[in-house]
């Protein structure tokens, strides 16, 4: 079963995915980047907007197959 890498950008962090998960096929791989960026950003939207998040995905020879991206900012509001 091939292996995915789930690489994670935050802001200015970057956390590379050393030990990635076996998956069936290569289009299974959103089912877990999506609610893995969207966790990180609820988390990091707690504590202080505008923010990105970015959950990239690797196969087993290093190319990209998928990029999640959240982008999260707080509307000012007008009078």
């Amino acid at each position: 079963m091939p292996r995915y890498y789930f690489d994670v950008h935050d802001g200015d962090h970057y956390s590379r995915d050393e030990s990635g998960l076996c998956l069936p096929e290569v289009g299974k791989v959103w089912e877990i980047a999506v609610p893995m960026v969207d966790e990180i950003a609820r988390a990091k939207h707690q504590r202080q907007p505008p923010h990105t998040v970015s959950v990239v995905v690797r196969d087993g020879e290093g190319r990209i197959v998928y990029r999640s991206d959240h982008v999260g900012r707080r509307q000012e509001e007008t009078a």
